[in-house]
């Protein structure tokens, strides 16, 4: 399946959509080191030192492993966020949080995309946007992405999309806490583009949930397996297994999940132009807005064209490498191969 720098893709989609929580775990060690070995054989590596981890990237990532995301500060200015919200506001949107699952119909916030739920952007769009794909180029993020995953990253997806005040909660939809299956491992760099709070759709995450280790930590001293979802006065005891916390995108568990890992539920609050990065394999959600909408970018770094990316149907978009907008290097032709024809 995977020889030297050779890599079976079929194979290893479908060993990945087989593969145990703590499988794919183990199988990314290996496949960092395969990766990092095809790297060191090949003339992309001599670009590698351009943006070797410093020792404040280590203590960041120390931090990623320990909580499960970072929060990164302001990554853009007052003129930055509103040129690029201007930038959005002029574009149609799509009625779901990944223009893939929407039903393909172009609408703009004055004509009719606020009454669905989200309202999602064609990725060559979001390429195409101020400022994003820099940022999902800039030296710290791909210093993270490399010092977390153990090797070179991928760039697989940028997704921006709106999220609408006034709809039912979209519990199997981002709403719900869930785990995200994209690649063996893989972390996420969100970009808010609108004030964030409980009343906006801030992000939760739970911390310590992306491992399994850290997870039976958490567990000790509590009640687990058996679970009280109702009240003290009128108790309802459900049994609950190790492994069905991480069996799958774990959606439909929100009532459990409170409950056992209530204090470990981080709200990742934000100005427009704040950013975090985290693992998505741990259990986090969308809060629901409340009041005002929210504006929101993902930039996704993994190792492969992995089985989110499938099944999405990404394609790369063309792109002038000579526009300066990001270096024509062959590191960052790599890096950014499945998003940008090269």
């Amino acid at each position: 399946m995977i020889t030297g720098d050779s890599f079976n893709l079929e194979q290893l989609v479908d060993l990945q959509g087989k593969c145990s929580y703590a499988q794919k775990k183990a199988i990314s060690h290996e496949l960092s080191k395969r990766i990092r070995l095809y790297l060191e054989n090949s003339n992309i590596f001599n670009d590698y030192d351009n943006f070797q981890p410093r020792r404040d990237i280590k203590k960041s990532v120390e931090t990623l492993n320990h909580n499960g995301f970072i929060e990164l500060g302001s990554h853009l200015n007052k003129r930055q966020i509103l040129e690029t919200n201007s930038y959005f506001s002029q574009l149609p949107c799509y009625n779901a949080h990944l223009v893939s699952k929407s039903d393909l119909v172009p609408r703009k916030l004055d004509a009719g995309a606020t009454n669905f739920p989200f309202g999602s952007f064609r990725m060559n769009d979001v390429i195409d946007a101020p400022y994003i794909l820099e940022l999902a180029n800039a030296p710290e993020m791909l210093a993270l992405a490399s010092e977390y995953l153990g090797c070179l990253p991928t760039l697989y997806s940028l997704n921006a999309w709106w999220s609408f005040p006034g709809h039912e909660v979209e519990e199997k939809m981002t709403q719900g806490f869930h785990r995200d299956e994209d690649d063996f491992k893989n972390c996420v760099l969100f970009l808010y583009l609108t004030d964030t709070d409980e009343g906006s759709g801030a992000h939760e995450y739970i911390r310590g949930t992306h491992s399994q280790d850290l997870t039976r930590e958490l567990l000790k001293g509590t009640s687990f397996p058996l679970i009280n979802i109702g009240t003290d006065e009128s108790p309802q005891w459900v049994k609950v297994e190790f492994e069905d916390l991480f069996e799958g995108a774990c959606y439909g568990g929100d009532r459990i999940y409170e409950r056992i890992f209530g204090e470990q539920i981080s709200q990742i609050n934000g100005k427009a132009g704040d950013a975090f990065i985290s693992d998505p394999s741990g259990l986090h959600r969308a809060k629901p807005p409340k009041e005002f909408s929210r504006l929101i970018v993902w930039i996704r770094y993994g190792y492969y064209e992995n089985k989110a990316y499938q099944a999405d149907g990404i394609i790369p978009v063309d792109f002038d490498w000579s526009s300066g907008r990001i270096p024509d290097s062959n590191l960052h032709r790599y890096i950014n191969r499945l998003v940008l024809r090269v």
